[in-house]
């Protein structure tokens, strides 16, 4: 209030009554529990002469008498309006704020009192809900209908009704019923200091649990010391007004100390102490009230009547752990147990009972669901019992929070519940031992070692864990003990040996051991597996035994081969096989060169197709470039049959002068000899398919996956790959095609490589399955694929590397529940490795703004809120498959796959951008974020460089104020490369 208003108000405030002067006095209402200025009652002040005060008491009841009153009400009614007029013009913001003017049961004889009051806010333009109108008590119990129908009126406009020196009457239940009344307001003469104070504190309880049922609020008025107003917050009540607080002042001292700085308007004050016997529990000024409000525990003193549970008084560190504000907490505190769900409830009344009969302190762990944030809080309960009369028992609780260790607790289930499923699912044992001398000895086996080798559990443990070796084939067995010897020696990294065992039958099976060293006190131990690889072994040995035959092959190939040297550019025959003239139906080779007519089989080919061969094979002298078509070929026994010519100029392979011709019957008769041809390699592989790389096709020759061996002629076209490959999984499709490639495939046969894939496509079950592929390169140069399902082993090496990376990964951040930043990491690396080209994924950093002020202002615990808050919406706007992590202190990640839509990111960050603003903290207001968003397209696939980037536009968002985002794009990128420059 500026200078030339304050004097204005000081004169205004001289209005003469009966030659007085009087004045207009504001005395402050807290709140006790949240240390905030709620109000003000006002208080008129009258001088004599000498400009002494003199207070109420001197003049009001001459006023009432002779029905000055009213006058006197509505001046301090305007005068009231005018300032808080004024102070909401310059102050602006003060919500929850509230004057409280007091009325004389004469004033509602005034038969326009309404319409003053009406035309008074008017003028000033005052919400009606920042008046408060106080009416005495006995003016309510001296009232009159007409006096009734006004404050109902009153009521029903907006304003709060307070009932003034309530306990001073003689108001009934019923009256309180049915009255208009929101606030009862009562002298805290209840705890004023004598023999019966503790009287006192049980009539104050009982009025503020009766306020509770009726839905009103309570004010104590004349409170004067902390520990009246430790002890009125204790049974809840914490709206109050002293001179613990302030004396009543002038507008404008009262503008200075608290209206200037309402929102940090609060208040700090002394403590005294005292002792006295039990009955002290009611005695605001007790030892033990210090004592119970000073525990470093959660304490309350709590009533059982009638299978209901009421807190009596709780200090702050009860509320604390139990996650609740003292005014959250007025709701629950006359029905507690209804905080406790089910089995959890009856265990509360159980411990109760025990207290109750043991006449001992009892306890047990409970689980309550803590309203307002609904966490789950876990307390160590304990309850004695302190008094008991008929009907009712008082107990002395405390409470302990165990919510870290009970989580822990879960952590460590749920860890060996997975270990052990783990372990069962594995397709192998898991082991631990040690080298003892020259003896293995194997100190932890899961239960899938005995049973690979035929033995129960005990019978294992006594034969043949005291030394494993004597049970490892004798050839193998040194190997075996360096293998063991090494890894003990080894600091770290991973090794691995096969031998073979031998079973409780006598028979011997080959196993895989894996192994790592763990150093546990003086003694190096072995952890790993154990895998059964017998199969394996024996598949090895077949796939030996085929390429060893895959040698002679090209002796059995049904196809006809032809070379033709170049001698002055004229193709001369040089070399042809055995099956160039068989597949044609001649006897012998001279028969079949006899046949010849110039430079091909004149006889065999039909007239009008001879010429049109002889151009091709020009064409290809001349062009150096492959060809390929259908020709009729008419065999020596009369029959026509349609045969596939290919002509390759073999210059790819370094032989410039040579022609090669190579033909096959591609009728059916021919086609069951070449699935014949397929069935050799049938034992080694489930499909086998012809590659025709010259004519970018593919066949499938035959298959054990299908009920009978047959030909499936697709023809198709490499870019046709999805028909040809419909069980394939989408995600390896390209990857497919890139394999297919020809010059991918005859590059790395040209170094020597045996070109191969893993991929994963449908079974007949639409269930995923490993594949392996491999191309075989014929004599006759063209190309085989074989297939063969390795899921199994495929599996196994997944889980095995699960295992390895278990111990290691810390999935989950403890306070929002996300995956924290290791684990995230290895999941996005991964990600991106698998990610295909033509896919376009997003990585999101959100990180929260003002996170460091919120901790040092009202504590971690609030951080921690506004923590979970982030990472619940963070979870909520995003999608179930989206990697989501808390990556630092206040710090977010997302990354999204697959998304397809470069704007999707965009529209996920607004969205939680809007979500937040939901949500305040005390003190601080709107929590908001700043979010750096980077698209991820083509070949980028390096974390660091992809997390530079987002973490740079982060670094923009939050230049540019709160809860934006910036997206890493082309000026980002020109900025982030300029600093790069500079560096």
């Amino acid at each position: 209030m500026d200078n030339t208003s304050k004097k204005d108000n000081e004169l205004q405030a001289e209005k003469v009554f009966a030659g007085k002067k009087f004045e207009v006095w504001f005395q402050p209402i807290f709140n006790y529990a949240s240390k905030r200025l709620v109000g003000a009652e006002c208080l008129s002040r009258s001088r004599d002469d000498n400009g002494n005060l003199i207070y109420p008491a001197g003049f009001i009841p001459q006023f009432e008498e002779s029905g000055e009153i009213t006058d006197l009400d509505m001046y301090v009614f305007e005068y009231s309006c005018s300032v808080l007029r004024q102070w909401i013009d310059k102050y602006q913001d003060l919500k929850g704020f509230s004057l409280s003017i007091n009325l004389s049961r004469l004033d509602f004889n005034k038969p326009d009192f309404l319409n003053i009051l009406e035309e008074t806010v008017k003028k000033y333009s005052i919400p009606r809900d920042m008046i408060n109108f106080e009416i005495t008590e006995t003016a309510f119990v001296k009232e009159s209908s007409h006096m009734i129908r006004n404050v109902e009126e009153m009521h029903n406009v907006g304003y709060q009704i307070e009932m003034d020196d309530f306990g001073s009457g003689y108001s009934s239940m019923n009256a309180l019923g049915s009255l208009p009344i929101d606030i009862l307001k009562f002298d805290a003469k209840f705890l004023s200091q004598s023999a019966e104070t503790s009287k006192g504190g049980k009539i104050l309880f009982s009025i503020i649990r009766m306020s509770k049922w009726l839905n009103m609020q309570m004010i104590a008025e004349g409170v004067e010391t902390k520990e009246q107003a430790d002890y009125l917050k204790s049974i809840g009540c914490n709206l109050m007004q002293g001179y613990y607080f302030s004396r009543p002042l002038l507008a404008s001292d009262f503008e200075e100390q608290f209206i200037s700085r309402y929102r940090l308007s609060s208040f700090s004050q002394g403590l005294e102490t005292s002792f006295t016997e039990l009955s002290a529990f009611w005695n605001s000024s007790s030892d033990i009230t210090m004592l119970f409000d000073l525990y470093l525990g959660g304490t309350a003193i709590i009533e059982l009547s009638s299978g209901n549970i009421s807190a009596l008084r709780t200090n702050d560190r009860f509320l604390e752990i139990s996650n609740f504000t003292r005014e959250e907490f007025e709701t629950w505190s006359t029905h507690l147990q209804d905080i406790y769900q089910g089995e959890e409830k009856e265990k509360l009344y159980s411990l109760l009972k025990r207290a109750s009969e043991s006449k001992k302190e009892e306890s047990c762990d409970l689980l309550s669901l803590s309203l307002n944030s609904h966490r789950e809080v876990y307390t160590m309960t304990k309850a004695i019992i302190i008094s008991s009369t008929e009907g009712s028992e008082l107990f002395f609780v405390t409470i302990e929070d165990i919510t870290k260790r009970k989580e822990l607790e879960k952590t460590n289930e749920r860890l060996l519940e997975r270990i052990n499923n783990i372990m069962k699912s594995l397709p192998g044992a898991v082991f631990s031992g040690k080298v003892v001398e020259d003896r293995l000895v194997i100190t932890f086996f899961s239960e899938y070692l005995p049973s690979l080798l035929g033995y129960h559990d005990e019978e294992f443990e006594d034969k043949c864990a005291p030394d494993f070796l004597k049970i490892v084939h004798l050839d193998d067995r040194n190997r075996v003990f360096s293998f063991a010897t090494s890894i003990t020696n080894k600091a770290e990294g991973m090794e691995k040996t096969k031998c073979r065992v031998q079973r409780r039958d006598g028979g011997y099976i080959w196993i895989q051991i894996s192994g790592t060293s763990q150093k546990i006190g003086k003694i190096n131990y072995i952890n790993g597996f154990v895998f059964d690889v017998n199969e394996e072994v024996k598949r090895q040995y077949v796939l030996e035994k085929q390429a060893l035959e895959l040698t002679t092959l090209y002796d059995t190939v049904p196809c006809g081969i032809l070379r033709y040297k170049l001698v002055d550019g004229v193709p001369i025959l040089a070399d042809c096989n055995k099956m160039s003239w068989v597949s044609l139906g001649y006897q012998s080779k001279n028969d079949f060169l006899h046949s010849f007519s110039g430079f091909f089989l004149t006889e065999s080919f039909i007239n009008d197709e001879v010429k049109t061969m002889e151009n091709v094979v020009e064409k290809a002298i001349k062009e150096r470039k492959k060809s390929s078509d259908n020709y009729k070929v008419k065999l020596p026994n009369g029959k026509m049959s349609q045969f596939r010519v290919f002509v390759d100029p073999l210059s790819a392979y370094g032989q410039d002068n040579i022609i090669q011709l190579v033909y096959y019957d591609i009728t059916d008769a021919t086609n069951k000899e070449t699935l014949e041809y397929g069935k050799t390699l049938m034992s080694i592989f489930d499909e086998i398919y012809i590659v025709d790389l010259d004519l970018m096709k593919i066949q499938l020759l035959s298959s054990n996956l299908k009920d009978d061996y047959m030909i499936y002629s697709m023809d198709l076209d490499y870019q046709e790959a999805e028909s040809a490959y419909k069980n394939v999984d989408p995600a390896y499709l390209d990857k497919i095609r890139a394999f297919f490639e020809p010059h991918n495939i005859k590059d790395a046969v040209n170094r020597g490589i045996t070109p191969s894939i893993e991929y994963m496509a449908f079974d007949k079950n639409r269930e995923k399955r490993w594949y392996n592929g491999t191309i075989l390169k014929m004599s006759s140069g063209r190309y085989l694929f074989c297939k063969q399902n390795v899921d199994d082993i495929k599996r196994a090496q997944e889980l095995k590397q699960s295992n390895e990376e278990l111990t290691i990964l810390a999935e989950t951040d403890a306070v929002t529940q996300l995956r924290n930043r290791y684990s995230a990491q290895k999941m996005i690396e991964k990600r991106l490795s698998e990610k295909p080209e033509n896919e376009i994924d997003s990585l999101i950093m959100i990180d929260i703004d003002s996170f460091k002020q919120i901790n040092d202002t009202i504590g971690h615990s609030e951080g921690d809120r506004a923590l979970r808050i982030i990472a619940r919406e963070i979870q909520s706007v995003f999608r179930k498959n989206d990697i989501m992590a808390r990556y630092g202190g206040d710090e977010f990640i997302v990354y999204l796959s697959d998304i397809n839509d470069s704007d999707l990111a965009k529209k996920k960050v607004g969205g939680f951008l809007t979500e937040i603003l939901k949500y305040e903290i005390d003190k601080i207001g709107h929590i908001t974020c700043s979010v750096g968003i980077v698209n991820i397209i083509g070949e980028d696939r390096d974390y660091l460089s992809i997390f530079k980037k987002v973490d740079y536009a982060l670094y923009k968002s939050k230049g540019l104020g709160k809860n934006l985002y910036t997206v890493f794009d082309k000026e980002t990128m020109k900025d982030y490369n300029d600093i790069g420059d500079r560096d």
